[in-house]
Order: structure tokens, then C-alpha cells, then sequence
């Protein structure tokens, strides 16, 4: 097991998350498969060990000792067990993330795409003055921000297409604007880096990009925030 994706994946995990894990594969929803059970019993037998995922106990005849006491040694077995355990301890990595505090206005903004299906005015005002004030609230102005800005106005112009067309320029206006200065940060963000490493390693910039440099040089958008 020692080299197997499953322990490499075990890796990611920080000891909280290796202790609620624990939780997540005790669920009916997550671990809901037939072998349920045994993967239970293998998670228990790592973590008897853990923090040492190099252990002799997790050498493969060792794991299915302890998960299958008395049962002959058949590789493809604890194969399986392995195999959808990982199934789901991606899935238990994956929700981490998405529900991590700097996911928070992404989540936001997925709740106001599904308001916006219902077709309810009410509703979907109270969802995006949400994620409007969280914007507002970040003080430092910051690539980060200028994107939120951009995807807010998209998801007001991509309300407003769906129930006003024609009355107005459904917040293309806005949404383009925030779009450009938002695109033009993070390009300048780039070419700052490539002309840092360009003068480390002596890199020869395409004509293109010197041009754009030029043209990026000159003093002519002011940032402010969104």
C-alpha cells in the first residue's frame, strides 16, 4: 500500500481533516456501496497508525490481515477496497475545498445562479445584494476582487437577458467594463512576472509582447475599485 495513490491522496489531508474523514465514510450518503464495511475497517486500520502512512502494519498482506482476519491473502480484494475508498476520500477532498472560507463568495454566487431559474425578482435581489456586500467588504483592491466585481455584473447581465430583453443594454455596459479592467490587471500581473524572469535568465520576448508592454506601459486606465 505504501506506494499506492490511496496513501499518496491521505497525504493532502491535515490531521483535523484525517479525523473527520471519519465522519464523512460513517455517512450512509457517501459510503453507501457494498463494501461499506470494509472500508470502514481499512480507514480504522490507518488511522491506528497515522501519522506513519510508511508503517509495516499498511504493507498489503498486513491491511488485508487486519480487514479480512482467517481470509487468504487475494490481492484484487483489498485492490477493491482501496479503489473506493479513494472514490470517496476525492469526494471528501474535493467538498473540503468547496466549502472552505475562500470558497465562501463562490459558493454565494452558485446560490444566486440557482435563484436566478426561479425567476423570482425578490429573491434573486436579496441574493445578489449578498454577495454585493461581501464584495464591498474586501478593503484592498486586488486581482481577486476585480474578478468578483466582473462575475457579479455577468451574473446581473445574464439575469437581466433572461427577464428583461430589450428594455436596456441588460448590464453589458457594466459587466464589459469590469471585464477589460479585470482582464487587464491579471494580463499585467503576468507580463510583470515574465519581465522579472526575463531579466534573470535573459529571455528574449516575442515582438508581440514587447509591443504589448509598450502599450501597457502607458499611463491611461485608472483602477478603481469595482
Amino acid at each position: 500500500m505504501h506506494k499506492s495513490t490511496l496513501l499518496f491522496h491521505f497525504k493532502i489531508l491535515n490531521e483535523s481533516q484525517f479525523e473527520d474523514f471519519r465522519n464523512f465514510l460513517s455517512s450512509d450518503y457517501f459510503n453507501a456501496g457494498p463494501l461499506r464495511g470494509d472500508v470502514i475497517a481499512l480507514f480504522d486500520h490507518i488511522l491506528s497508525v497515522y501519522p506513519d502512512l510508511n508503517h509495516d502494519a499498511l504493507h498489503r498482506e498486513n491491511a488485508h490481515a487486519a480487514i479480512f482476519p482467517g481470509k487468504e491473502f487475494l490481492k484484487g480484494r483489498l485492490d477493491k477496497v482501496m479503489h473506493e475508498m479513494n472514490k470517496i476520500l476525492k469526494e471528501y477532498i474535493l467538498l473540503s475545498k468547496y466549502r472552505s472560507e475562500e470558497n465562501e463568495f463562490y459558493r454565494d454566487m452558485e446560490w444566486v445562479k440557482l435563484i436566478r431559474t426561479t425567476g423570482d425578482p425578490v429573491k434573486y435581489q436579496l441574493a445578489i445584494d449578498k454577495v454585493k456586500t461581501r464584495l464591498e467588504e474586501l478593503e484592498h483592491l486586488s486581482i481577486e476582487k476585480l474578478r468578483i466585481g466582473y462575475l457579479i455584473e455577468n451574473e446581473i447581465h445574464e439575469w437581466e437577458s433572461e427577464n428583461y430583453s430589450g428594455k436596456d443594454d441588460a448590464n453589458l455596459v457594466k459587466t464589459i467594463e469590469h471585464f477589460s479592467t479585470y482582464q487587464t490587471a491579471q494580463e499585467l500581473y503576468y507580463i510583470n512576472n515574465l519581465l522579472f524572469a526575463s531579466k534573470a535568465s535573459q529571455i528574449d520576448l516575442p515582438e508581440t509582447l514587447k509591443n504589448r508592454v509598450a502599450e501597457l506601459s502607458t499611463p491611461q486606465k485608472k483602477f478603481n475599485n469595482p
